[in-house]
């Protein structure tokens, strides 16, 4: 109720200022009442609020009717205001009042009439008699002289300095137009500097202080406004006086007053857009605290080694934890439940975690600003429910340019923490209304979670070894010597098969799944590699890809076609001996471990050792084999998959039996 009374009495402070002056501005221009006037600069007050107040959450209707509520009282004030003031400034004869400086005339005698004559000549005569003798005695008696005259007060000297001359408009026009506006331009700049300087608190983020900020701020932006476009004002009045007296136009001072009410426009839009919104919110948070963020509840696990958070992020809350934390030097660990909060307080919560080398676990959600807290942990850990969410940042009143620096400070604190350049450009880009929750593996490539949980020191519930990123590592890399050599040389290939592995392990995929997702990614690394393996290694792999083709066309025909022919995964270990398997895995570790390139041969060369190995199959195949072989993959049949399984076969056999060299150079031009 206090926001809702708050809220109407800003509206009509707003309505009051503005409206008075596009009225008073109406007024000069055009000349019209100032009752119409004022109704006039009101109804532009109220549109120009509609279009730049309005909200997802307030429609454009919605605010035109606050406003025009708002705006009924304003006007009632400013009629007042405007009669009050013209009633002081009125001449006394046009107040309909008697001079009280006057007494009412007494009636006279009525006139003599023309008979009683002679009594008027005896009058007369008595009356110059007596005038005769008061002069005699005036003569020997004179009258006292008169007392000196009171001392006259020398008249007020003006101000001449420069501001007092602008404001009275003294100046030129040219002086008042474009060395005013520089020289505020200037003044606002150094009294925004000044401001910034006295206000920043050396603790960072404070709210009241950055709150006494924008109000000084716009306090000295408005004193110089109002500085600038009344002086300029008055000067253009002169102007066009001057330019009337000597029958020249007043075009440029007409002009000039344009641009001043084009200025007003432009101010006016900047305290709607910028000035009120940021002083809404920050008085929220100064007086109210923050009531749109729910209150956060600090408490210590059972034996003191982990430290819960739930709950928003707000003003104050660091200093809290800070509190808790020199209370508790067992806690190694913060449990973090949170949608969000104030960004510049997370930072400095980033701050305590990273010095204290605290580990972050999410068991359900922490989202927007909770995030940042959760990336300051050494070791990072999300539970088998927990969801983190991101979007960019927001603030009332800021454009866009601001935001975008925002989300440039936001986003240098996550890489410090390591995330990726990528997954960061995505994240921030989520508008603030909206939220994304990245998947399991996508944060982990991200490097968003990371840790070992075996190595934590205290976990909280759901939190088990069997999520631990680094077992799964250490079952893979026990299992093959391959897996050795992709953590060591495609460190990014064996990120993604760890994930994988701890998906399984988590009971979130199964383990079909899982042997898919792997072996497409060793696949794909092979087939990558393969220009830099050497010729015998290459010699190995076809003879070792003819035996695999030959043992799934035994099996499945159909099967065998995908492999060979690349449109499909298949798990071998159901279709090959142990032996065999043992040998592709052996052959891909060479291969993955190959660091040399490809030696530089002709598409000639290539044609040459191609047809003898095209004349060699034709020699053992048969026609409709050779023809299936031939066929285009996609165009191939069901019914064709055996002849194409063994010609592919008899492709590889062909190859293994030329030259090392030659062999090596046939299969690299195939892969490529």
């Amino acid at each position: 109720m206090a926001y809702f009374i708050g809220g109407l009495v800003g509206g009509v402070i707003g309505c009051l200022f503005f409206g008075g002056l596009l009225g008073w501005i109406i007024h000069k221009l055009s000349r019209l009442p100032y009752s119409t006037a004022d109704a006039l600069g009101l109804l532009a007050v109220i549109i120009l609020a509609g279009f730049t107040n309005s909200s997802p959450s307030r429609s454009i209707l919605a605010t035109w009717v606050f406003y025009f509520v708002t705006s009924v009282p304003a006007y009632f004030i400013l009629e007042r205001l405007r009669l009050s003031r013209a009633t002081r400034s009125a001449p006394p004869e046009s107040r309909h009042e008697p001079p009280m400086h006057l007494e009412p005339a007494e009636p006279g005698p009525p006139p003599l009439p023309q008979t009683i004559r002679s009594e008027r000549s005896a009058l007369a005569a008595e009356m110059q008699l007596e005038e005769e003798i008061a002069l005699s005695v005036r003569a020997e008696y004179p009258p006292p002289p008169p007392p000196p005259p009171p001392p006259t007060t020398p008249a007020r000297r003006r101000a001449r300095n420069f501001i007092a001359r602008h404001w009275r408009g003294e100046l030129s026009l040219p002086v008042s137009y474009w060395l005013v506006n520089f020289a505020v331009n200037v003044g606002a700049a150094v009294a925004v500097f000044a401001l910034a300087t006295t206000f920043t608190p050396n603790e960072g983020y404070e709210p009241a202080g950055i709150l006494a900020f924008v109000a000084t701020t716009w306090a000295v932006l408005t004193v110089l406004a109002v500085w600038q476009i009344v002086g300029l004002w008055r000067s253009a009045d002169r102007n066009a006086d001057e330019q009337f007296k000597a029958r020249r136009s007043a075009f440029w001072a007409r002009a000039a007053q344009v641009m001043a009410v084009i200025g007003v426009l432009q101010f006016g839009a900047g305290v709607v857009n910028t000035a009120a919104p940021q002083f809404t919110e920050l008085s929220r948070i100064v007086f109210q605290n923050d009531p749109d963020i729910p209150d956060a509840t600090l408490q210590l696990s059972d034996d003191a080694r982990l430290l819960i958070l739930t709950g928003g992020i707000k003003y104050g809350l660091a200093g809290r934890i800070d509190t808790l934390l020199s209370a508790a030097p067992n806690v190694t660990g913060l449990l973090l439940s949170s949608p969000g909060g104030r960004v510049a307080e997370a930072d400095k919560i980033f701050d305590l975690v990273r010095k204290r080398g605290l580990d972050t676990f999410v068991s359900d959600e922490c989202s927007s600003a909770c995030t940042l807290v959760f990336v300051a942990g050494q070791n990072r850990l999300v539970g088998q429910d927990g969801k983190l969410g991101f979007h960019g940042s927001f603030f009332p009143g800021m454009t866009e340019e601001d935001l975008q620096d925002m989300n440039d400070e936001w986003a240098n604190l996550y890489r410090s923490a390591g995330l990726s350049a990528d997954f960061l450009d995505r994240a921030l880009k989520v508008p603030p209304e909206s939220i994304w929750y990245p998947t399991v593996q996508e944060l982990r490539e991200a490097g968003v979670t990371v840790g070992d949980v075996s190595k934590v020191a205290a976990l909280p519930d759901g939190f088990t070894p069997a999520a631990s990123l680094a077992s799964v590592r250490e079952t893979f890399l026990s299992a093959s010597g391959l897996y050795e050599a992709i953590d060591t040389h495609a460190p990014d290939r064996a990120a993604q098969i760890y994930a994988h592995g701890l998906d399984y392990a988590e009971g979130k995929i199964s383990l079909d799944t899982l042997t898919s997702g792997v072996n497409s990614i060793v696949t794909q690394l092979v087939t990558t590699r393969l220009s830099g393996a050497d010729d015998q290694t290459l010699v190995e792999y076809a003879l070792v890809a003819a035996d695999e083709y030959d043992a799934l066309q035994q099996r499945d025909a159909t099967e065998c076609f995908r492999y060979a022919s690349g449109t499909g995964t298949v798990d071998l270990k159901n279709y090959i001996p142990r032996e065999l398997a043992a040998r592709e895995a052996a052959v891909n570790e060479r291969i993955v471990r190959s660091v040399g390139t490809a030696p530089f041969v002709t598409q000639t060369y290539l044609d040459t050792i191609w047809g003898e190995v095209g004349l060699a199959m034709q020699a053992t195949l048969t026609q409709a084999q050779f023809d299936a072989f031939m066929t285009p993959v996609g165009q191939v049949t069901p019914s064709q998959h055996e002849a194409y399984c063994i010609a592919a076969t008899a492709m590889m056999r062909e190859l293994a039996k030329l030259p090392a060299h030659d062999a090596a150079a046939a299969i690299r031009s195939f892969y490529q």
